[in-house]
């Protein structure tokens, strides 16, 4: 892998020009999927001090076999750049999938758990949790510790990722800092084709409508009676999540067993306000 300018193409077929140098994988430009930026007190959250900006990149890389009817075969792999502040020279992860359902550098020597092993509270996040199919997803693990998933990334159908990527899915990131102090970056993928595009971009900006305007109540209410069972878990999950947005949850709720998620989750919030107050 070896890398080359600043210009690249994204993964929505747009010309653009980054802060990093295009890495190449298979001797060709990777296509840029997105820039990541943990601030020092996500870091400190992590174990370190120092910020850090992850430029990822993606692209299909030859296997080196043939087969019958397909031909030639290739596989997705990753490039993730990782800017250290305080810091001249990036540190480049090469991430796939070596006998893992995790793309991981060869290096790394980590596993992972099933999702639907853990509870929620197990789960650990910078921001947001992840919205994924449980009973199919994995979280990494290091030293004994989960990694902390830190962005959810959609990548659509069109033309660049049809000839150079994957599409129709979610990339999770997650990171882990060391004993070394290194970041440790793994990704897990995940099939999201039940859900569009356009579902995918609206959740994204109903998500970040909530973050900015979760106390203006008319807003809120709006949102979550227009969301859907995704936008109603990132709700519950959220760590600004009251009592009033509980009910309006409760009230919204599509699926009986959602509604008991929320009874218990309001019950248990209840149960600690009533201890503040006493």
């Amino acid at each position: 892998m070896t890398v080359t300018g600043f210009c690249c193409v994204d993964i929505k077929g747009r010309s653009l020009s980054v802060d990093v140098p295009v890495p190449e994988l298979d001797g060709k430009e990777a296509v840029f999927i997105e820039k990541i930026e943990l601030s020092s007190a996500e870091m400190k959250r992590l174990g370190s001090e120092a910020g850090r900006v992850l430029h990822v990149f993606g692209a299909l890389v030859k296997t080196g076999e043939i087969h019958p009817d397909f031909g030639e075969l290739k596989r997705f792999e990753l490039a993730v750049v990782e800017s250290k502040e305080g810091h001249v020279d990036s540190i480049l992860h090469h991430l796939a999938q070596h006998d893992t359902v995790m793309y991981k550098r060869d290096v790394d020597d980590t596993g992972e758990q099933c999702a639907d092993m853990l509870t929620r509270q197990e789960i650990k996040f910078l921001r947001r949790p992840p919205r994924w199919k449980v009973s199919d997803a994995s979280v990494p693990e290091c030293q004994g510790e989960l990694f902390h998933f830190c962005r959810q990334i959609y990548i659509p159908e069109n033309k660049t990722t049809r000839q150079n990527m994957t599409w129709g899915c979610s990339l999770f990131l997650f990171v882990f800092v060391n004993r070394q102090d290194e970041l440790l970056v793994q990704v897990f993928q995940q099939d999201m084709s039940e859900q569009t595009a356009e579902d995918h971009y609206r959740l994204e900006e109903m998500m970040m409508d909530f973050d900015q305007h979760y106390q203006d109540s008319g807003r809120v209410g709006k949102l979550i009676e227009e969301g859907d069972k995704f936008f109603h878990e990132y709700v519950l999950n959220h760590e600004r999540v009251n009592g009033w947005m509980l009910g309006l949850l409760l009230e919204n709720a599509r699926t009986n067993a959602f509604k008991a998620i929320v009874l218990k989750k309001r019950k248990h919030h209840e149960e600690r306000l009533s201890c503040t107050l006493s």
